[in-house]
């Protein structure tokens, strides 16, 4: 099963029952690329999803890809991920992080470790209890293997708190340049 695939599958099981009962959860995902975690995350139920981007044109597919879901529910955010807690003043129950670069786009666009580890510190502060997020590194690429080493780092100081759970899984043939994906959970 591809990491993203075991993302969506932990967040579904987490929440299960309590999206039935609960219409007031807040989602992001920090890096929307194409839109298909923003796209998993409206159609879970969440109540609002903030998609974030830098580049133009992940903006414009996810928002093709969600065309039938509008604001307030979905919120596109044309902003580095960095800014989460300026544009989402609301506490966050799930968040989703997939680093690296925009598939089919120019891969010199890339995540960067400080960048990437002050949003996902952003999130921890705003994440509620009972709320979960997911990271996927890509070590591969030039910036990947820095950048999964400092998101591991932050990761394992919030995961030896006794409030949080984190986990990490690997790809099935784990190398130092296959991706790696991180659950926290909050308690």
């Amino acid at each position: 099963m591809a990491l993203t695939s075991t993302a969506h599958h932990i967040i579904a099981a987490h929440f299960g029952p309590r999206l039935k009962n609960d219409t007031e959860l807040t989602a992001i995902d920090a890096t929307c690329g194409n839109g298909n975690d923003t796209l998993f995350l409206l159609q879970l139920g969440m109540a609002q999803v903030f998609a974030f981007d830098v580049q133009d044109n992940a903006i414009r597919e996810t928002s093709k890809l969600c065309a039938a879901y509008s604001p307030p529910r979905l919120m596109m955010v044309a902003k580095s991920h960095t800014e989460v807690s300026k544009v989402v003043p609301q506490k966050i129950d799930c968040a989703m992080f997939n680093l690296g670069y925009l598939p089919g786009a120019d891969r010199s666009i890339t995540t960067q470790e400080a960048s990437s580890v002050s949003a996902i510190e952003q999130v921890i502060d705003q994440l509620t209890i009972g709320g979960i997020m997911s990271v996927i590194c890509y070590p591969g690429h030039p910036n990947g293997f820095a950048e999964t080493a400092a998101v591991a780092t932050a990761l394992q100081t919030q995961g030896s708190n006794a409030s949080f759970t984190l986990t990490r899984y690997d790809s099935q043939r784990p190398t130092s340049t296959t991706p790696v994906l991180f659950i926290l959970a909050k308690h």
